[in-house]
């Protein structure tokens, strides 16, 4: 199993539209939370321009959701069926804000103060934040976007900052999957002292 020690984040540019996105490279996860191969292509870009910050992820595998969930709309719990997470760490102060996105498009996002621990009083809520989801019978893709002024995190300096990306995707039969190497016995995506540090890519140019 390799080991990672950064995490890709792209330079793009002020236009894109969210479903542009699909158009770059994405990367790659080859092996599940305890290192076994993975068994299917499971991908994610991460991404900013001068005003967004920018999620995406896709899976060839049956999207295993809950029906009750809808596009747009803000949910909680949605790590008990399919989704895919996204991570932020400031090195500083130990806060980090989590986002998650499920297949049909439902999404959420905390700060929290600590490990596991929610800081309500300084999260800021997004209002503008953009959603994208595509299911279709053994695949799905998912992506957000959110105004970079409206994280609960300083987004100003990307080298005070650390980041991650995890998963739970396969249905049922759940698979675990992290960017970062985190030691840890038993799944658990929040150990942020773990997280890997951003290494900023020009548009897939470099890739």
């Amino acid at each position: 199993m390799s080991v990672k020690s950064f995490i890709p984040f792209y330079i793009l540019p002020k236009n894109i539209e969210i479903e542009g996105l699909f158009k770059l490279p994405f990367f790659h996860f080859e092996y599940d939370w305890f290192a076994e191969p993975l068994g299917m292509s499971a991908n994610f870009l991460i991404g900013r321009n001068t005003e967004k910050l920018y999620f995406a992820f896709m899976c060839t595998q049956k999207a295993f959701i809950n029906d009750n969930h809808q596009k747009n709309v803000y949910c909680e719990g949605l790590w008990k069926y399919d989704v895919a997470e996204f991570f932020i760490s400031d090195l500083k102060s130990g806060q980090y804000q989590e986002f998650n996105i499920s297949p049909n498009g439902s999404w959420w996002t905390m700060l929290f103060s600590e490990y596991r621990k929610e800081n309500h009083n300084n999260f800021i809520f997004p209002q503008k934040i953009e959603i994208f989801s595509n299911i279709s019978e053994n695949s799905w893709q998912a992506a957000l976007s959110i105004p970079t002024d409206q994280l609960s995190i300083d987004f100003s300096d990307l080298t005070k900052l650390t980041a991650n990306v995890c998963a739970i995707v396969n249905g049922r039969d759940r698979k675990y999957l992290s960017w970062a190497n985190i030691h840890s016995d038993k799944p658990d995506f929040h150990k942020h002292n773990s997280f890997l540090p951003i290494n900023l890519i020009n548009n897939g140019e470099d890739i």
